[in-house]
């Protein structure tokens, strides 16, 4: 048996915070309308009030005609530039310039200009100008004074930081860690609440167990006859309930937003990689 499939009666269940880059750049920037874009991006894509935002920056960087979704940039035949908007997004929380990114697009296979890239930084200040104040507040403690901390309260110290010729490593490292420090420490406290809920009134009993975590989802092999109940209670309560993020400024200090929560995608398997679809798990028994 592959390591990568249930145990007989068991299926694999993954749960996946939705957007956490975007989602931590959000709150701790305090940008009002990334906030609220982050929490429509969560929802349901058949939700009327969902919003992609990564389809947004791409119509928005790239002056496309078409609507602003998944659906319609693909029958545009310009789904890759969501794609590239989405690389874009995520190389500015690693602190990547337009070279970088447009390295990553092309290994991805699309051809992107330094100044499209470029365009589709702008792009995104443009639509969430607290995050460049947020950047650059985390930029400037690389040097003076040296350190930030993140939303739990870790630091990150800069022991180079009068050494001119490593500025733009470190400046680039303390734009990235509060963001990726903060999803690392959320999922690290959700696998200990996953861990210990088995112990509670309500986990007694259950029978599911961690077998895997990549970067911000969990993994889960899961008795058949708990699946509902393991995706229904047991995983809002350890992923969403008992991980609240209350923002802090770049220094440590709390700021009056929040708390905030991510927002959860599952997918069931029975064999990594090939997602069960709503008539197999209507099969499955008992009926979920």
């Amino acid at each position: 048996r592959s390591a990568f499939e249930a145990s007989p009666g068991h299926v694999l269940v993954e749960a996946d915070y939705v957007g956490a880059e975007l989602a931590a750049m959000a709150w701790l920037s305090g940008d009002e309308m990334m906030i609220e874009h982050v929490r429509r991006n969560g929802l349901p894509d058949g939700n009327p009030e969902h919003y992609d935002i990564h389809s947004n920056v791409a119509v928005r960087a790239f002056r496309l005609e078409c609507q602003p979704t998944k659906q319609a940039l693909m029958g545009a035949g310009s789904g890759h530039l969501r794609s590239v908007a989405k690389t874009v997004v995520f190389g500015i929380a690693y602190g990547r310039g337009p070279r970088a990114i447009r390295r990553s697009a092309l290994e991805e296979g699309t051809d992107l200009s330094v100044d499209e890239a470029q365009g589709v930084i702008d792009a995104i200040f443009d639509m969430y100008p607290k995050l460049r104040s947020f950047f650059d507040a985390c930029r400037g403690r690389a040097s003076h004074p040296g350190w930030l901390e993140n939303v739990y309260g870790r630091r990150r110290r800069f022991h180079d930081r009068h050494d001119p010729d490593q500025r733009w490593r470190r400046e680039n490292q303390a734009k990235n860690f509060p963001v990726q420090s903060l999803i690392a420490d959320a999922i690290s406290r959700s696998l200990d609440k996953l861990h210990s809920y088995r112990e509670t009134d309500a986990g007694r009993g259950l029978g599911y167990r961690i077998v895997l975590q990549i970067h911000d989802s969990v993994v889960l092999e899961v008795p058949v006859h708990e699946l509902r109940q393991v995706v229904d209670e047991v995983i809002p309560a350890c992923l969403i309930d008992a991980v609240p993020i209350i923002p802090r400024q770049p220094d440590g200090t709390r700021v009056e937003r929040g708390p905030y929560h991510f927002a959860i995608e599952t997918e069931v398997f029975e064999r990594w990689g090939i997602p069960l679809g709503d008539d197999e798990l209507r099969g499955l028994e008992p009926p979920v």
